[in-house]
């Protein structure tokens, strides 16, 4: 009798432990920069600096059934002790930027949070996610706010409906296979404000978009619509990562700016001996950001210059690509020495149609690069990458701990 109680007991308890299924999982980065800007006339208005900033990640997952939420909880580098503000005012920032202009709090914020179940075959998900379209050229990191999406499989692809509770803004997707290229389709059919007042622009201020937060869950500030199309493979011993992204801005058109928001790249890759070798180029228009967000996370040949974005290169970065007419191609060696890894990039990079305004001064902005980055383990989860690079005769240093548990 006794053991049949035990019995029962512990079946009891098991299943309680399968009803309640949560999982916690983490990452974090401790970030030291510095810059030295004082021979550089693009960056003339700023100066050189030694800046540290740390990022905490926590990603909950609770699982029921065929019913998953997922929460995550962010701190972008203020804590109490260093006299951050109790309370989570600005702890956002702004649009995909979130952290780079909000990092006062020192509080855990909620950095996403999401549900995602299913009826039948269809799979559904619904809340607060950054999401990426193809391969990240124009919208890489980007905010998915109040939205929904409904998706299911259709003969090996996936087929996808997203939409927002008050936003008229919807995005058709497809992802697939074709031979040995994946292929990623997506269509946004209306980036509509759903009566909001579009931000004022002028000539002068038609590429700066920084600041603003789109009010339709997509960060977007200006009409329009885009299509995206994304291929990545191999083709024998060489790999393929192609992206076109065609998009129109009705808000800059009807200002007299044209409606050009385009974003493109192409990126090939191959191992020689110990080196794989890369080379790539991307460009995009002035109107892609008004229509996607500003601070995009994308960084060409992924050196260590560009994406100021907490998730990208951080304060190690100079600027970003993709928030007005810009333009880069060059080529990385990645190889290994000493059990580190090694990776140099070489080649030019033309932001803002090579032109950028400081003290009221135009100044030139095309200009070659180039960017080094060590990386070495520290153990399971963890390394550290030293990282140093020059543009426009602004070189920047920077040293960068991450972990995952």
């Amino acid at each position: 009798m006794k053991k049949q109680l035990l019995a029962v007991a512990v079946a009891t308890t098991m299943s309680a432990v399968a009803f309640a299924d949560i999982s916690i999982r983490g990452d974090a980065h401790f970030e030291y920069s510095y810059k030295d800007v004082s021979d550089s006339s693009v960056f003339a208005s700023q100066d050189g600096e030694n800046r540290s900033r740390q990022r905490v990640r926590l990603h909950v997952t609770g699982k029921s059934g065929d019913t998953t939420i997922k929460v995550g909880l962010r701190n972008d580098g203020r804590t109490r002790v260093s006299g951050g503000a109790n309370a989570s005012d600005g702890a956002r920032g702004t649009g995909s930027g979130a952290g780079n202009a909000g990092d006062s709090s020192s509080q855990l914020n909620v950095d996403y949070q999401y549900i995602t179940t299913k009826i039948g075959a269809l799979n559904i998900k619904a809340g607060d996610w950054w999401d990426t379209t193809g391969l990240g050229v124009a919208r890489k990191g980007k905010a998915d706010a109040d939205r929904i999406e409904f998706s299911t499989k259709i003969g090996g692809w996936r087929a996808a409906v997203e939409t927002g509770a008050e936003s008229s803004s919807t995005v058709l997707s497809a992802k697939g296979k074709i031979g040995d290229f994946n292929v990623t389709f997506e269509h946004n059919t209306n980036v509509s404000l759903d009566g909001e007042e579009p931000t004022a622009i002028t000539a002068e201020q038609a590429d700066i978009n920084d600041g603003y937060v789109g009010p339709n869950g997509l960060d977007a500030i200006h009409e329009g619509d885009y299509t995206d199309i994304s291929i990545k493979g191999k083709i024998g011993a060489i790999g393929v990562a192609a992206e076109y992204f065609a998009g129109t801005n009705d808000t800059r058109d009807d200002a007299g700016l044209g409606d050009d928001a385009d974003a493109a790249l192409v990126h090939l890759w191959t191992k020689v001996g110990e080196v794989t070798w890369h080379a790539a180029w991307a460009q995009t228009d002035a109107g892609v950001a008004g229509i996607t967000g500003s601070g995009n996370k994308f960084s060409p040949l992924g050196v260590s210059i560009l994406a100021t974005a907490p998730g990208g290169s951080g304060d190690v970065a100079l600027g970003n690509f993709g928030d007005a007419e810009d333009s880069v191609w060059g080529i990385r060696a990645d190889t290994k020495v000493a059990g580190m890894g090694l990776q140099v990039a070489v080649g030019n990079l033309e932001i803002n149609d090579g032109s950028v305004t400081v003290d009221g001064v135009a100044r030139d902005a095309d200009d070659t690069f180039w960017d080094i980055i060590v990386t070495r383990p520290l153990g399971k989860g963890s390394n550290i990458r030293f990282s140093v690079g020059e543009w426009e005769d602004a070189t920047s240093a920077g040293a960068r701990i991450s972990v995952k548990f």
